[in-house]
C-alpha cells in the first residue's frame, strides 16, 4: 500500500507536468486570441485609412462630395465596428486567460487533495491494523487485556473500511490526474 501511495505521488507529479502542458496549450489559445486583437486593430487601421481616403474624395466636387460622404459614413461605421470588435477581442482574451488559470488551479488543487487523501487512507489502514493486532496484548501492568468478539469484529471492520478508503482515494486520485491530463 505504501508502494501504491508512492506510485500515486509519482502519478500526481506526472499530472502536474500534464497541467503544465495544459497551461502551455492555454497560452497558445491566449496567443490566438491576441492575434485576433491584432487583426481587429489592423481592421481599425484600415477603417481609419478608408475614412481619410473618403475625406480626400469629398473635396472633388458636389457629386463626388455625395459619394465621398457616403464613403465617410461607411468608413465611420467600419471604424466604429472595428473599435467594438477590438474591444470585444480584448475582453475575450482577458476572460480566456482568467478561465484557463482558474481551471488549471482547480485541477491542480484537486489532484493534490486526492494524493493527500490517499496518503491519509494509507495511514488510517496502518493504524486500524495496529489496533487490531494490539487487541488482547498485555497492558502496562503485564496482565492480558480481555477482548470481546464484538471488539475484535469492530477492529476487523475498521481495517476493511480503511482498505475501502484506500481504494476510493486511489480512484479519486486517478480521476483527478486524468482530468488534469486533459
Amino acid at each position: 500500500s505504501v508502494a501504491s501511495a508512492e506510485q500515486g505521488v509519482e502519478a500526481a507529479h506526472k499530472g502536474v507536468a500534464s497541467a503544465s502542458r495544459s497551461l502551455s496549450e492555454a497560452h497558445r489559445g491566449v496567443a490566438d486570441a491576441a492575434r485576433g486583437v491584432q487583426d481587429a486593430q489592423q481592421g481599425l487601421a484600415d477603417a481609419s485609412n478608408e475614412l481619410a481616403a473618403a475625406q480626400r474624395d469629398a473635396s472633388q466636387g458636389t457629386r463626388e462630395l455625395r459619394d465621398a460622404n457616403d464613403g465617410v459614413t461607411d468608413a465611420e461605421h467600419n471604424l466604429a465596428q472595428a473599435q467594438r470588435d477590438s474591444k470585444q477581442a480584448q475582453l475575450d482574451l482577458t476572460t480566456a486567460r482568467a478561465d484557463a488559470a482558474e481551471q488549471l488551479d482547480d485541477l491542480g488543487r484537486s489532484a493534490e487533495g486526492a494524493v493527500l487523501s490517499e496518503k491519509e487512507a494509507i495511514l488510517g489502514l496502518a493504524e486500524a491494523k495496529k489496533r487490531l493486532s494490539d487487541l488482547g496484548k498485555p497492558g502496562k501492568d503485564g496482565t492480558p487485556t480481555e477482548v470481546t468478539p464484538e471488539e475484535r469484529a469492530r477492529a476487523a471492520l475498521a481495517v476493511q473500511r480503511a482498505e475501502l478508503g484506500i481504494r476510493d482515494a486511489i480512484d479519486s486520485r486517478e480521476e483527478a490526474q486524468a482530468r488534469l491530463a486533459d
